[in-house]
């Protein structure tokens, strides 16, 4: 006599959520596991739109210089955003660096342009020092590290996250 398998209605169900119970978790993890990658992905796209945006820029500035002839003006502007040690986690932190770079260059965008020779060099920090800017509802003091004044302006800026101060009168 041939026996096949047979399965009764409860072991049918078993077998079948056990199945769909392993497709959900599954799921879940690839989800989990993309969801990084998009994060990091998405950052990443951002930084490397902004390095075009100020390199065609610069290609700009460059080729009007040489159409010009003129002597020796700053073509690019370049900022470098650190923050105080074990202030964000890296998305957040990579997130405030791209905002805050972006404004620290439109700050110093009026520069872009100048001859180095006609620029008061000392002048150039204080255009950002001492700043506070908002990024996400969250405020930051930028404070000047290094500035380097060639044909690209090179700014090192800390940004201290403003604690924010409780308002305690009420109306």
């Amino acid at each position: 006599m041939v026996r096949f398998f047979t399965f009764r209605r409860t072991r049918m169900l078993q077998l079948v959520s056990a199945v769909a119970v392993g497709f959900i978790f599954g799921a879940i993890t690839v989800t989990l596991n993309l969801g990084h990658q998009v994060d990091r992905l998405i950052l990443e796209k951002e930084n490397l739109s902004n390095q075009l945006a100020s390199l065609e820029k610069e290609l700009a500035q460059i080729e009007e210089n040489l159409a010009k002839r003129r002597a020796l003006a700053i073509n690019s502007i370049e900022a470098h955003i650190t923050f105080p040690k074990d202030t964000f986690s890296k998305y957040e932190g990579s997130s405030f660096q791209i905002e805050i770079e972006k404004k620290v260059v439109a700050m110093l965008q009026p520069l872009n342009g100048k001859e180095i020779n006609k620029l008061e060099h000392e002048l150039i920090p204080q255009i950002v020092e001492g700043r506070r800017i908002t990024v996400d509802n969250r405020e930051f003091l930028l404070r000047v590290r290094t500035v380097i004044v060639s044909q690209q302006l090179i700014i090192y800026v800390l940004a201290e996250p403003v604690k924010a101060t409780k308002n305690t009168s009420s109306f």
